[in-house]
């Protein structure tokens, strides 16, 4: 299974020049840079990752490098999911997509259960989080995944779910992302659940944040 890790991003959130790189930023539990969460995962759970990254990142595409880890160098336009797109070529026929600076327990389980679900049939497996604000995230309503939402544009409910992996076969993983690009909204079929006790992006305060 490959792993496509998106990482060719400005990094505005936290006020980044266009050659510096959150992802290098220092881990607040273990100080490695926050990549290298990703990366582990990657190796305890034998997935092939593919680093999505642009020319003036310089030194993180170094440091991917020199950790013996395909990269994918790309010119960004647009949402992360032509960032996802330009990498098609490069799917293999499961993946896996892992946002790099995201946080989640027992991803071994998780993503477990995710490639048994693609064994068993499912052309896409999410794993979802609870969140309270719906329009900062991409959320699933019933089979409908929603990128960014007006609230008027979902059910009124105590409780939302986001997206904080998605495993897919490569051609539904296809459709789905150009569709979500094009119209911000995705029916998805022949789809699985699995559910995280918890999940935290840590950079999307506009900092690092200590937990």
């Amino acid at each position: 299974m490959r792993a496509i890790i998106p990482c060719a991003g400005y990094g505005t959130r936290v006020g980044m020049s266009p050659e510096q790189s959150k992802e290098l930023l220092k881990d607040p539990v273990n100080g490695a840079p926050l990549i290298e969460y990703s990366l582990e995962i990657c190796k305890n759970l034998g997935l092939d990752p593919l680093i999505v990254t642009r020319k003036e990142k310089i030194q993180f595409n170094l440091y991917c490098l020199s950790k013996n880890v395909d990269l994918l160098i790309i010119e960004p336009e647009g949402e992360w999911t032509k960032t996802v797109l330009k990498s098609f070529e490069h799917w293999d026929h499961e993946n896996i997509l892992i946002l790099p600076d995201t946080r989640f327990p027992k991803a071994d389980s998780i993503i477990g259960n995710m490639k048994k679900d693609l064994k068993n049939g499912s052309l896409v497996s999410v794993a979802l989080h609870k969140v309270k604000d719906p329009t900062k995230w991409c959320i699933v309503e019933d089979y409908n995944l929603i990128e960014k939402p007006h609230i008027g544009d979902v059910i009124q409910s105590m409780d939302y779910y986001a997206f904080g992996l998605i495993a897919f076969r490569k051609y539904a993983g296809y459709q789905l992302f150009q569709d979500l690009d094009k119209y911000k909204r995705y029916t998805l079929m022949k789809a699985s659940f699995q559910y995280l006790d918890s999940f935290k992006d840590i950079t999307r305060a506009g900092q690092v944040e200590e937990w």
